[in-house]
């Protein structure tokens, strides 16, 4: 059998990212995804979902967002397909080429994958859906004697099962399964080469035929219900027109109409069967539909209109083919007006309206907030350790004094052009000296802003604590200890496109960071002209925690569990002291610096959960970076014996340290 033989039933380019229906898998959906990744089912919880991807040959593949595309591998052959998998995403089934060249269902867990064999005198098979728990495997098998396709169940009890044709007929096909998987939903002729009927199975009735429509001669089932009892799907009236229809055994096979086109089809239904989504013609062009009892057929297009909800002008939802549990969620296709496919998701519930045309544009504004809003976590340590306080409290520009005491005050500002991040202080100190030790202690105030995509962004504000003990040593050796912590508020505005409109959710947490500096300075150690160089070597351990936060407003907020991330920051430089006249000094260094940052410093993932949709983890991130840092110091002596300071950095970019920073301080000794 060659493998358009197993032709994709599948309108291209919907999406797989959120059913949520406890009956998994049974509707077919396919996305596209980057590369060379097609994918054709999705688990319940919406973290699992499973296609195809070539790997040099076109095999199985299992897609999560923490780890990407995983080779699901063939029974022997070259090629392979994942058709469906099951409520968590454990059990993956489809068709897989063995070693003599014949497709074969299987069915994948992590122990590998199972070839489920064929029915009697068969040589080739195929799995369509599975059940919520994984245990039952629905599809069709070739059997002998030129007679054509049998659909089957398989269960490892009791292998693959036919469930036999409709009448006389020669073919059968299985195309979705109950939650529990007893309950069987498909297509079968009633005569040999006839049209097929839409039929449903049980182990108790055998297959059933659903009937067909007002003067029809074809039906087919695409779509079940969580318990069995509704059965959605396509047939003909009278004329050869399709019409969606919805099945229960009490009203029969209902004609779902039409949008004014004169047909429809279709493609799936609710959980609880009270919502119905496929596509129709509404006299101009092919769109999606949602169909309830109480609205009959409605465009999606119409029922987003309803909640404040606009369509691009440019766009057009051709097909629904997947619906969520409660009926509120609806995902598909359409076109642009580049009649290029999208895949697309729309929603009308208690939380939220509103539309997705770009999925990836769309969890790029989710994982942005999650990633920035952690480096912004990590880096607000950064500025008043090597901005404010580059120099030790020994390296200040005051001399000791009688009185043996001092103070400051200092401000600073700077740039991160690699994360649009701007950073400002303000910070007010007093220090002490007692024997050889300098003690100091400060009070800031720091700023972060962030600039994220579509105008949104991130705003810092907080104050902090900063320590600091510093000794001189024999030898000209001196020894410094800084310990700073900070409480800050934030403020996330995340943006994204909602149908046509530009859309924002909003999150208030609070952030905490503390952070431990140790370094040594061999003061003097040499000189070079006018100028004493001073190498030195610092390590630094910083923390933060970004506390679990709950977007509100906009037709998309998401919730973002706890995230706890660490860096360890180490430098070695060299200082260059000369003196530009009576009252002004020059201080020049250069650093190479080196720092690892731990974007989980817990061990644990971060959760992003978009609500009433779908929900998935971010692993942490552990990258290391190389840096140079140049800064420049300015010390001018005023009258009393107080030290006006300005002081400028520049980094090379992607380091820990801002592209620049500007420093004043005022520095005074009494």
């Amino acid at each position: 059998m060659h493998r358009r033989h197993f032709g994709r039933r599948l309108a291209p380019l919907s999406l797989a990212a959120l059913f949520v229906a406890p009956a998994a898998a049974q509707t077919f959906v396919e996305i596209v995804i980057p590369n060379k990744t097609y994918l054709y089912g999705l688990s319940a919880d919406g973290r699992v979902a499973v296609g195809e991807h070539n790997f040099g040959n076109w095999h199985a593949a299992r897609w999560t967002a923490a780890g990407g595309v995983e080779d699901l591998g063939t029974l022997g052959g070259s090629e392979s397909l994942a058709n469906g998998t099951n409520r968590d995403g454990s059990v993956v089934v489809g068709w897989a080429e063995n070693a003599d060249g014949y497709w074969r269902a299987f069915r994948w867990t992590a122990a590998g994958m199972q070839d489920l064999g064929v029915l009697s005198g068969g040589n080739q098979s195929e799995a369509r859906a599975v059940s919520a728990d994984g245990g039952v495997v629905v599809g069709r098998s070739e059997i002998g004697g030129g007679g054509g396709y049998r659909a089957f169940r398989w269960t490892q009890a009791g292998g693959m099962q036919s469930l036999g044709v409709l009448g006389t007929g020669n073919s059968s096909i299985a195309y979705a399964v109950s939650a529990d998987g007893s309950v069987v939903a498909g297509a079968s002729n009633e005569t040999s080469g006839g049209p097929y009927r839409a039929f449903r199975w049980t182990q108790a009735g055998g297959m059933q035929s659903l009937g067909l429509l007002s003067g029809g001669t074809y039906s087919e089932a695409n779509g079940i219900s969580a318990d069995g009892s509704v059965i959605v799907g396509t047939a003909n009236v009278t004329g050869g027109n399709h019409r969606a229809f919805r099945w229960t055994e009490a009203g029969g096979m209902v004609d779902l109409g039409h949008l004014g086109g004169g047909w429809s089809r279709g493609k799936a239904v609710s959980a609880d069967g009270k919502v119905v989504v496929g596509a129709s013609h509404d006299g101009s062009d092919q769109v999606a539909f949602r169909w309830t009892q109480a609205t009959g057929m409605q465009s999606v297009e119409a029922w987003l209109a309803g909640a404040g909800v606009a369509v691009p002008a440019s766009w057009v939802l051709q097909e629904a083919t997947g619906v969520d549990a409660g009926g509120n969620v609806v995902v598909g296709y359409g076109n642009d007006d580049s009649w290029v496919g999208h895949s697309w998701l729309a929603r009308v519930g208690p939380a939220g309206a509103g539309l997705i045309t770009d999925v990836a544009a769309f969890n790029a504004s989710l994982l942005q907030s999650a990633r920035r809003a952690a480096r912004a976590g990590m880096d607000l340590a950064n500025l008043p350790l090597f901005g404010a306080h580059h120099r030790t409290l020994l390296d200040n520009g005051l001399a000791r004094t009688a009185g043996g005491a001092c103070a400051w005050a200092t401000a600073d500002a700077a740039d991160y052009r690699a994360s649009d991040t701007r950073m400002e202080l303000a910070e007010v100190g007093a220090c002490r000296d007692v024997g050889a030790w300098r003690l100091g202690a400060g009070l800031g105030a720091q700023t972060a802003r962030q600039d994220w995509q579509l105008g949104g962004g991130a705003r810092i504000e907080g104050q902090y604590l900063v320590l600091e003990a510093a000794r001189a040593f024999d030898g000209g050796w001196e020894g410094s200890a800084l310990v700073w912590h900070g409480r800050f508020d934030a403020r996330f505005d995340r943006r994204y496109m909602n149908g046509a409109s530009l859309d924002a959710s909003r999150g208030t947490p609070d952030l905490r960071g503390t952070a431990l500096r140790l370094r040594a300075d061999w003061k003097e150690a040499a000189r070079l002209g006018a100028f004493a160089l001073s190498p030195y070597a610092s390590y630094t351990h910083a923390e933060s925690r970004l506390d679990a936060y709950t977007e509100t407003g906009g037709g998309f907020p998401a919730a973002y569990g706890a995230v706890r991330s660490r860096s360890d920051d180490l430098r070695l430089g060299l200082a260059a002291h000369g003196a530009l006249s009576g009252a002004t000094a020059l201080r020049l260094a250069l650093e190479a610096n080196r720092r690892i940052d731990d974007s989980a410093g817990d061990g644990r993932a971060q959760t992003v959960d978009l609500l009433g949709l779908w929900r998935f983890e971010l692993p942490g991130e552990k990258t290391k970076r190389d840096w140079l840092r140049a800064t420049a110091d300015i010390d001018h002596r005023l009258a009393g014996g107080s030290v006006l300071s300005f002081g400028a950095g520049a980094a090379t970019t992607g380091g820990g340290d801002p592209d620049w920073n500007l420093t004043v301080g005022w520095r005074m000794a009494f």
